[in-house]
């Protein structure tokens, strides 16, 4: 089927800006009747998870509703087997990793066929000054955050076009190197959440880069490691435009790590106004197109068990059609016993679920 990057029913948002619409206005017809769709074929399982949510995962599935409903209960046996029942919010989230300019993100940048674009200097990155008991961890949660709130501050293209990973591995040697850090990121994210890697743009590899390729072939899926590309960086503007690439990676878009940080502090700032607003007013939020959206977190966390689906106080008054985030449905407050449920619907065998 052929279609564009977006449907003209919404304009592309602007770096570092939130502009979002209806989630039926940034679907294609086809995209929203496969959401119809697996709402109604799926049962209990969706009411766990916002429409947008949803929405993201079709796209990781390639529309795929089996491999879609396996997906999220992938994602909430995950979480409840590793004591994420509550995602991370920013605000929990070590920001030394990204004041250290080891990675940065664009929001509204684009590539030529409409994915977004991540970076990462590789040489930035050096475990042995952080915690060893906790480095893995934040990580980890800095990447959770990502997949659960933060590419939900996008519009949807991000996640039917996929991702395209720039990686600076210039002077790397072994001492920004954590395999055990790669191979937890590829068991706990790939597999669990929605968010496709179209590309992964390798510049400057060193020698260790041969060493690095080998050790990630163990446990990354072929697939995946198939998009890593060696490249120079006018090889990458073949598919990503000057005007679009970070200036550090060979573009013209001056950015730093702190544009990025700004930008969260001020879209979590505008949540909790809305939110704090919604509560005097007892209002529901407005989803007129181009209004700038409060933020939910996908909570599956309860004070009287684990097992037990309840919502935060700030999530309990958003409702699920309404709300674009990647969050938790408020619908899942009525009943909702996760080990019931997934004792009733296994998951099922993951292998070869990520595209």
């Amino acid at each position: 089927m052929t279609q564009g990057p977006r449907p003209s029913t919404c304009e592309r948002q602007n770096h570092f800006e939130i502009t979002q619409y209806d989630l039926q206005d940034e679907l294609y017809e086809h995209e929203w009747e496969a959401l119809q769709e697996l709402k109604g074929q799926a049962g209990s399982i969706t009411k766990y998870f916002t429409d947008r949510f949803i929405a993201a995962a079709l796209m990781s599935r390639k529309f795929d509703i089996k491999r879609t409903v396996k997906l999220l209960k992938a994602n909430i046996k995950w979480r409840m087997s590793n004591n994420y029942e509550r995602l991370p919010r920013w605000e929990d989230l070590n920001i030394e990793l990204l004041s250290d300019r080891f990675a940065n993100y664009i929001p509204g940048s684009r590539g030529k066929d409409g994915s977004g674009i991540m970076y990462a200097t590789i040489r930035n990155l050096v475990p042995g000054k952080f915690s060893k008991k906790t480095f893995i961890k934040d990580v980890l949660e800095f990447c959770l955050w990502d997949l659960s709130d933060g590419f939900f501050y996008e519009q949807m293209d991000v996640f039917r076009n996929g991702l395209q990973v720039v990686l600076d591995f210039s002077e790397v040697s072994m001492k920004n190197i954590d395999i055990g850090l790669a191979k937890k990121l590829n068991s706990a994210l790939l597999e669990n959440f929605p968010m496709r890697i179209s590309r992964i743009w390798i510049l400057k590899p060193p020698t260790v880069f041969s060493a690095v390729v080998s050790a990630c072939r163990i446990f990354v899926k072929k697939k995946i490691m198939d998009r890593v590309k060696i490249a120079t960086q006018e090889e990458i503007q073949e598919y990503i435009d000057a005007g679009e690439l970070a200036a550090e990676f060979g573009g013209n878009l001056e950015v730093t790590t702190l544009n990025y940080i700004e930008f969260i502090r001020d879209a979590v700032g505008v949540k909790r106004n809305e939110q704090k607003r919604l509560r005097r007013k007892g209002e529901k939020v407005n989803t007129k197109k181009s209004t700038k959206k409060s933020r939910k977190n996908l909570d599956l966390s309860s004070e009287k068990s684990k097992s037990e689906i309840t919502v935060t106080e700030e999530t309990s008054i958003m409702n699920e059609s309404e709300d674009p985030g990647g969050a938790i449905s408020s619908d899942s407050q009525k009943d909702g016993n996760l080990d019931d449920y997934l004792s009733s619907h296994p998951t099922g065998d993951n292998e070869d679920e990520s595209s």
